[in-house]
């Protein structure tokens, strides 16, 4: 977090910044994975971690897994 403060406060511009790049890779992995898009839609839950995994790689291991999952449901 301390990327994000400035002057001891939290730089909202660099927090809005990040959260459209964490966006851009959720809806960059739906659209690349349609295969696994179809089999979540059809009932297995596990093609859901398979899209979270490839945010994880997408991000570098930065993103928080839990974000990443809320973010991917409100989507479909």
């Amino acid at each position: 977090m301390k990327k994000l403060k400035k002057d001891g406060y939290l730089d909202y511009e660099k927090i809005l910044i990040r959260q459209k790049s964490l966006n851009e890779l959720v809806r960059e992995t739906i659209d690349d994975n349609t295969k696994t898009l179809l089999d979540y839609r059809a009932g297995n839950r596990d093609s859901l971690d398979k899209l979270i995994d490839e945010v994880m790689k997408k991000s570098g291991g930065r993103a928080d897994p839990k974000k990443i999952r809320d973010m991917i449901i409100n989507k479909l």
